[in-house]
């Protein structure tokens, strides 16, 4: 199963596209905008997308990872830590009494 879309990746590509739209409809509408060169209009507006993409982007929460089985995604599982080794007995051994 793929994993889900982060919510970063989401909220940035959402922002670009409204970002491209409105910038590209003001500068069809608005007299100022509509009279500037093509290359300058393709300026700003690619300006102002990446400015909001970022934004978008920074503000964003992160989508935290799950923790995926071996043979999923790439990714090993984690590994439980070690056990503590056991500690040596209190008194030392006696030895068995002899028969003799």
């Amino acid at each position: 199963m793929a994993a889900p879309i982060e919510t970063k990746v989401k909220a940035a590509s959402g922002a670009s596209l409204v970002a491209g739209f409105v910038v590209g409809w003001l500068v069809l509408k608005l007299p100022a905008l509509s009279s500037m060169a093509a290359p300058l209009q393709a300026l700003v507006t690619a300006a102002v997308t990446a400015g909001f993409t970022f934004v978008a982007g920074w503000l964003a929460k992160h989508t935290p990872r799950m923790e995926q089985s071996a043979g999923t995604g790439g990714q090993s599982p984690v590994a439980p830590p070690p056990a503590p080794p056991e500690p040596p007995p209190a008194t030392p051994p006696t030895a068995p009494p002899s028969a003799g």
